[in-house]
């Protein structure tokens, strides 16, 4: 990676970045090989006292080489993905020091979905010097995936607690998920409300609530039956769920966020935050029942409202894969002008009943400026543990995702 930055003056500054990864990876059988391409520029122009502009404008090229399993494959093994995007906002001071009001927008074209456009505004007023308010509504955008356009994939389900099972049938019962070609991107409309307390000179208080409403979520909709037969046997000793990805998922969710910052001495800075989030209204749109609800319980039946379950059409990401609770401690210590220690705990609550435990992780940091332009580090992560399960994916064959203990040095040279 590489990054020139340039100063044209106190009003006008802009950088250019560049980077470049490469990367090969066995998962599941599949072999993948991606290199990335981006190239960034970004410009700050304070057009005047009362308006500051901010422009950014980047390419991006993705090409990757799928060698695929009997487990999980692509129809498009070989495949080259391209990114045209750019962002433009004003900050504009309507009563100095007191009122500011942001409008802006991300705008990007890629190869598969084509146009997005992701607006968003944000109301800033300063009641006293120790009270400030916030509010904002913004529009988002998710664009999908390879394996979400391409992947094909078999699973297999569990019988259990099935009619299949309680009838004394140990049948297997498989899913063939397909991927979608022309998916759409997932939309999000968010809504957010916010104060800061500012108590001295020295601590402050955020507190921010905010709603979230998202529709065109993806699904799995089951969209045939096979049963499968073997010879000199009557009856069918398996079955196989055809299923592909589509657009017809909805959902709200609402949250509070807690951030409390402080100097305990002017060498050393804390924080502590907070956060929950809710989830309601999950809304599959339902199907005709083509098909019973063999095996769909092991993948998320439960998640969904009765009334969509009938049509079997299943969200992609469940909710209860997002921890409810999260809770953090920083500390920033200073010991002169040339070393900084900075630790990190925080706790994160357990996903989908208890499958993904909830953990503590500590991370630390250890930094030396032995010059201006020149650091060096030390950086530890998840040190209390050996590993951490932090995900596990309800449908794609794909192993559950573990986080381990971590331990790397750094240096960093600016020019």
């Amino acid at each position: 990676m590489g990054r020139w930055t340039h100063r044209a003056g106190a009003d006008l500054d802009w950088s250019v970045q560049a980077n470049y990864d490469h990367f090969t990876r066995v998962e599941v059988g599949p072999r993948i090989k991606n290199d990335t391409f981006n190239l960034d520029f970004g410009a700050r122009w304070r057009a005047s006292p009362h308006h500051e502009l901010n422009v950014g404008l980047t390419g991006r090229l993705s090409h990757d080489d799928v060698q695929g399993s009997s487990l999980l494959f692509f129809d498009k093994p070989v495949a080259t993905d391209r990114w045209i995007s750019g962002y433009v906002q004003d900050d504009i001071s309507l009563i100095p020091n007191r009122l500011r009001l942001t409008l802006g927008s991300k705008f990007e074209y890629n190869n598969f979905t084509g146009f997005e456009a992701q607006p968003s505004a944000k109301l800033f007023y300063r009641i006293s010097p120790a009270l400030a308010v916030w509010g904002g509504a913004s529009r988002a955008v998710l664009t999908p995936s390879r394996i979400e356009r391409h992947g094909q994939g078999m699973l297999t389900l569990s019988n259990a607690g099935t009619a299949q099972a309680s009838s004394g049938m140990d049948e297997t019962t498989y899913v063939r998920l397909e991927g979608v070609r022309h998916l759409k991107s997932e939309r999000l409309v968010a809504l957010e409300l916010g104060a800061r307390a500012q108590f001295d000179r020295n601590w402050s208080l955020d507190l921010s609530v905010y709603a979230n409403h998202y529709d065109r979520l993806l699904t799995m909709e089951p969209i045939g039956f096979e049963p499968i037969y073997v010879p000199f046997v009557p009856f069918p000793v398996g079955s196989i769920i055809i299923a592909n990805v589509a657009n017809n998922g909805e959902l709200d969710s609402r949250g509070v966020e807690v951030l409390l910052t402080g100097r305990l001495t002017p060498f050393w800075k804390v924080d502590f935050n907070y956060s929950e989030i809710h989830f309601s209204n999950m809304l599959p749109v339902a199907r005709p029942p083509i098909i019973s609800n063999i095996g769909m319980t092991e993948i998320g039946a439960a998640n969904v409202q009765p009334e969509a379950q009938n049509g079997g059409a299943k969200l992609w990401i469940f909710p209860d894969y997002s921890p409810k609770h999260q809770v953090g401690f920083r500390n920033m210590l200073d010991i002169g002008d040339k070393i900084s220690i900075d630790t990190h705990v925080r706790y994160v609550a357990s996903l989908v009943n208890g499958r993904v435990p909830d953990y503590v992780s500590l991370d630390a940091r250890l930094s030396y400026r032995p010059t201006e332009t020149i650091e060096l580090s030390l950086v530890g992560t998840n040190l209390n543990t050996k590993k951490r399960q932090e995900y596990l994916h309800p449908l794609i064959p794909v192993p559950d995702s573990y986080t381990p203990r971590v331990v790397s040095m750094q240096a960093r040279v600016r020019f």
